[in-house]
């Protein structure tokens, strides 16, 4: 019944080390809990540029006082339409964005379909009001995933992965956001 969120949490944990190993200083600002809250860690990376790490990030959209899309997209349907929300969102200010959405399955499919579509709907949300670079990717269990693969598309970068792989993944995206800069 929670091996689901224990895999979330895990996930969390091994993008935190990534985080770490790559330089970048981090600050617990609030205890995790999903919803509008705002980020649950702040981040400085190497170069001096702050960001935050979300848990659970549909309150991104009322944090930057931005609509979401898909809030915008179901607002004919009764009843109140939400912001979507990514398990984990690394975000700096306007300009590059990490989603990692956890799939905890023993099921290809699972990972690989519900997790690429996942992960596209929120670069494509992100992309399209928040920021102007995405990264995006499905992490799946060790075995289920093997290795990482990724597709550059309109949105950006998506793809899937494993546990594993987080640290190289974190490390690619911020030299990749640092040059932007």
């Amino acid at each position: 019944g929670i091996r689901w969120r224990l895999f979330h949490l895990a996930v969390l944990g091994v993008t935190l080390d990534g985080l770490r190993a790559a330089g970048c200083s981090i600050r617990s600002i609030r205890p995790l809990t999903a919803g509008d809250e705002g980020p649950s860690f702040e981040l400085i990376d190497p170069i001096g540029r702050r960001w935050e790490l979300w848990f659970e990030a549909s309150g991104i959209w009322s944090s930057r006082g931005v609509r979401a899309p898909y809030a915008e997209a179901t607002r004919g349907l009764s009843g109140n339409a939400r912001a979507l929300g990514a398990d984990l969102l690394l975000i700096s200010a306007d300009r590059s964005a990490l989603v990692i959405e956890c799939k905890y399955s023993e099921f290809r499919e699972v990972v690989a379909r519900n997790g690429y579509y996942q992960a596209t709907t929120y670069a494509n949300e992100l992309r399209s009001r928040l920021v102007k670079e995405v990264t995006s990717v499905a992490i799946g269990p060790e075995g289920v995933v093997r290795v990482p693969s990724f597709s550059e598309t309109l949105v950006g970068m998506v793809g899937t992965a494993p546990p594993s792989a987080i640290p190289e993944i974190v490390e690619t995206f911020l030299a990749r956001a640092m040059t932007l800069n």
